[in-house]
């Protein structure tokens, strides 16, 4: 920092305790209580009129038991080189130039001096968020709001600090410090542990093209491990054409709780199924989100097969309707020979005289 700057800070805060010196007195406190310790730093964004800062870390150089503290300064440029480094000195109890700004006495609170022999009390003792962690600070503001300072109540380190004056003006805010413990949040739950699976799916059958029902399959879904049913698994199921296409994805849904048995049906039947062949059926189950059991089976929908003999080879229709003409003209002959008795019954019946 250039001496003209320096001297201006030094300047802006004798003003200050003049004006707290000018204040009703309060009453006695302890002020030999020093919250920091050799070697805690504090890093504060900074703005000023004075000079072109950014930045600024406090350094606790030394500590005295009678509430001496020794803080060396160091500004930064926006390009994050030094611009100046000096040490002041804190006199907690009785109250130094420009000391009191930074540092006050640990554990004060609304209504104590901020040190011994001054006037001006702490106006308020609040719960405010500082480099990242909820902090208990004390709150002081002049009546003409020229100054206002938040100094943490277990430290004493200022964490806020805005001053505006004749010669310039001050603005820090503390963004992190080794001085208390940053409150880390606790880890997330653990994610629920999923069980291994094993999965056995059925259906392979060979259905004719003609079959009036549903094509239905069955998948048990067990801990792999304890080998007991699982309940409430997610179970898909994927269908494949004959020449390798999708024709179903869906979920099998589990037919009786506590089973482990899920099941899936077609909404078509099978003689309205096409085209006829081998299907590829393949199923996955997981709990959470990430299959860990599958399986797959193989079923038919055949036509005829070639070596058969021939009269077995007619179509389900053709045979229906040979056994439909059949039936019909063994039904028109029956009932023609039925007429034809009775005609022949008629005529030898004889007439009683008259």
């Amino acid at each position: 920092m250039k001496l003209a700057s320096r001297y201006s800070i030094v300047a802006v805060f004798f003003i200050f305790l003049v004006l707290l010196a000018n204040c009703p007195s309060a009453l006695a406190v302890d002020y030999t209580k020093v919250g920091v310790k050799v070697g805690n730093t504090a890093n504060y964004k900074t703005s000023t009129s004075f000079g072109t800062y950014n930045g600024t870390q406090i350094l606790v150089y030394g500590v005295i038991l009678s509430g001496i503290v020794y803080l060396n300064f160091t500004y930064y440029y926006p390009n994050g080189t030094v611009a100046s480094r000096y040490q002041i000195i804190c006199d907690l109890i009785a109250g130094s130039i420009p000391g009191s700004a930074f540092l006050l006495a640990a554990n004060l609170t609304a209504g104590n001096p901020i040190y011994s022999s001054a006037a001006m009390t702490i106006n308020e003792t609040i719960t405010m968020t500082f480099a990242g962690t909820p902090r208990t600070v004390n709150h002081l503001r002049l009546p003409n709001g020229q100054f206002e300072a938040y100094w943490d109540k277990a430290t004493g380190l200022v964490c806020k600090l805005n001053y505006f004056y004749i010669v310039g003006w001050l603005n820090m805010t503390i963004m992190s410090t080794d001085a208390w413990t940053v409150v880390t949040p606790p880890p997330p739950p653990p994610a629920p542990v999923t069980p291994p699976l094993s999965i056995k799916l059925s259906g392979e059958f060979d259905y004719s093209p003609l079959e009036p029902t549903n094509i239905r399959l069955a998948a048990l879904v067990k801990n792999a491990t304890t080998m007991k049913p699982v309940s409430g698994a997610n179970v898909i199921i994927q269908i494949y054409y004959p020449n390798g296409t999708l024709w179903v994805s869906g979920i099998m849904l589990e037919k009786l709780a506590g089973t482990g048995i899920y099941e899936w049906q077609s909404s078509n039947k099978i003689y309205t199924i096409r085209p006829q062949g081998v299907y590829l059926v393949q199923v996955k189950a997981f709990v959470t989100k990430d299959p860990t059991a599958s399986d797959m089976l193989l079923f038919h929908i055949d036509p005829p097969a070639e070596n058969q003999d021939p009269l077995t080879t007619i179509s389900f229709y053709a045979a229906f309707t040979i056994v439909l003409a059949a039936g019909t003209i063994v039904g028109a002959f029956v009932i023609r020979r039925h007429k034809k008795t009775q005609t022949q019954t008629a005529g030898t019946i004889k007439l009683p005289p008259k």
